[in-house]
């Protein structure tokens, strides 16, 4: 490519910008503003992406749930891929003649010890801290379309809510929510 030159970013705006999500969450400026300095969260072993399957087809290994944990004690913050109707508020399906249901959103569970765990929405549209204490029950219900996840409820101090979970990720969520947090 003739008359192509690269320049860097001029200022610490411009270079968030060139980051994209990435400078938001390492503690970059944006905007002008001094964002909170959180480190970015992994994703857990169960929470897999496309090229996660296909390396576990060609028998790549990945990381193990004793490997989150160990990681998790040692204040990795770990990302954690799950389904629930009813953090953050539910969001309402209309199913005709004015009925209306609680629908399943997907979304990611921000674990990090020192601070509350946070329920994000897929789609970022809403986002809710737990605050303790938390009690965590296996309620056995199906997960539609979901046979690798596990559901549970869990009662935390501002009520009680579901949570679907893969089933590699619960150990992890267990040793989150169990009886050490009380």
């Amino acid at each position: 490519m003739q008359g192509f030159e690269w320049k860097p970013p001029v200022d610490a705006v411009d270079f968030v910008g060139a980051l994209g999500n990435a400078g938001r969450m390492a503690g970059c400026l944006m905007n002008g503003v001094a964002v909170a300095n959180r480190e970015a969260a992994r994703r857990s072993a169960g929470t897999e992406t496309a090229l996660d399957v296909l390396l576990r087809w060609a028998w790549i290994r990945r990381r193990t749930p004793a490997q989150d944990i160990e990681d998790f004690r040692n204040g990795q913050p770990l990302q954690v891929v799950g389904f629930t109707k009813s953090i953050g508020g539910a969001a309402m399906a209309s199913v005709g003649r004015g009925k209306q249901f609680a629908r399943l959103r997907q979304g990611y569970l921000r674990l990090a010890v020192g601070e509350a765990p946070v329920w994000s929405d897929r789609r970022g549209e809403r986002t809710a801290s737990l605050k303790l204490p938390f009690e965590l029950k296996l309620t056995g219900e199906k997960v539609p379309m979901a046979p690798k996840f596990e559901r549970y409820e869990l009662v935390t101090a501002d009520g009680t809510y579901d949570l679907a979970v893969p089933k590699k990720d619960a150990e992890l969520v267990r040793y989150v929510f169990g009886p050490a947090q009380n």
